[in-house]
């Protein structure tokens, strides 16, 4: 009985364990939901990418490191983008997958899960399309 109740202790330990890489990042990107559910989560810490796809009938995870250029880049397109201005609009839309963007550091959660403002959508699609890029470069969907 004590190693069942030690074996079930460690297991939960364990649980509790693997999701603290989602808490403990400095950018995140994330892509869920849509008519058929999937989610994606790219995930950096200092220059660790932590990447993770579940949908369509696959899961998988996979492990890389980004240069310091390439987080410079990253970096200077959210700030020449000033993700921190754009504004969400608030309209009710069913069936999106949703992508959202998080800056830890500057405390920056933007999604378009309600759609972003017309004027805004050219700075979106520019940092959105930034980890676009990481993504295919870095070859992480399979």
């Amino acid at each position: 009985m004590k190693n069942t109740v030690l074996l079930f202790l460690i297991l939960i330990m364990n649980a509790c364990q693997s999701q603290k890489v989602f808490e403990n990042y400095d950018l995140s990107y994330s892509k869920s939901g849509g008519r058929a559910p999937s989610y994606e989560n790219l995930l950096i810490k200092n220059n660790t990418v932590s990447y993770f796809f579940e949908g369509l009938g696959k899961k998988y995870s996979d492990k890389t490191s980004l240069s310091d250029e390439e987080m410079q880049v990253l970096y200077r397109t959210i700030e020449q983008n000033n993700l921190g201005q754009i504004r969400e609009d608030h309209k009710k839309l069913y069936d999106h997958m949703t992508t959202t963007i998080k800056v830890k550091k500057d405390n920056i959660k933007k999604n378009d899960g309600s759609g972003i403002f017309p004027q805004d959508h050219q700075r979106w699609n520019g940092v959105v399309n930034a980890f676009e890029h990481l993504i295919i470069s870095k070859n992480l969907r399979k």
